[in-house]
């Protein structure tokens, strides 16, 4: 075959694999994956509270709602995510290449893997702080999202430009959530390990954060002029 006839081909190929991924189908399937996979993390954190109330017998009140309070916050937010990959618009653009995609699996699930990890057990002061960090963390996601709502995405992809709610103020607030969410992890179950994991999962959303606005740029016109007029991730700070 001739390089006109095999850019040809590849054409064709390239075309329909293009068309099967913007069409509306394959945007509901690929959302049903995520969807399942953080139905697992919830099953997961739900069997866990049960068995944690069924033997604590021996646990004071107070550990017990620091417990139940921190598993709640969590169940409640990894709801809403099930939820949002299901009923999520369909996307207008999307990063080009593996990196993207590479960022934004690890910025999500890296600590999922990191809490694997052996750690001292935590004393009631290192809970209680952790409780707080993240309940504010989650409750905070939990409102982002509910802005957010059907443009929500877990890769850098462009389904409608929100302005609303903490967006007027941040161009990314729901990092910053999700962050003093992982910084309680941290908080709990302290180690070196776990701090230097923690500063390069920032490194990790910094560069998701870089993605995500340059596909932004060019779904959107008006993204220049609303970048403008906000911040990153901290009203007058970032």
């Amino acid at each position: 075959m001739t390089a006109a006839g095999q850019a040809g081909l590849s054409g064709r190929h390239f075309g329909l694999f293009g068309r099967i991924t913007e069409s509306s189908l394959f945007n509901r399937l690929s959302g049903f994956l995520p969807a399942a996979l953080f139905g697992v993390f919830l099953l997961a954190e739900v069997v866990g509270l049960i068995n944690y109330l069924q033997l604590s017998e021996s646990v004071t009140a107070i550990e017990i709602f620091v417990h139940v309070a921190a598993s709640l916050s969590k169940i409640v937010f990894i709801s809403l995510l099930s939820i949002l990959f299901l009923i999520r618009k369909p996307p207008i653009k999307k990063a080009a290449g593996l990196g993207p995609r590479v960022a934004a699996l690890v910025g999500t699930f890296m600590f999922v893997f990191v809490t694997a990890l052996p750690a001292p057990e935590p004393t009631f002061a290192q809970s209680l702080v952790s409780l707080v960090l993240v309940c504010i963390g989650s409750g905070l996601s939990f409102y982002v999202l509910s802005h957010l709502g059907r443009s929500f995405s877990l890769m850098a992809e462009a389904r409608e430009l929100v302005t609303t709610g903490p967006y007027r103020f941040a161009r990314h607030p729901l990092y910053v959530a999700e962050e003093l969410a992982v910084l309680g992890i941290l908080v709990q179950f302290f180690t070196l390990p776990f701090l230097c994991f923690f500063f390069l999962h920032i490194l990790v959303q910094l560069r998701r954060i870089d993605n995500e606005e340059r596909v932004l740029s060019r779904a959107f016109p008006e993204y220049a002029e609303y970048a403008r007029t906000t911040d990153r991730l901290i009203p007058g700070m970032y």
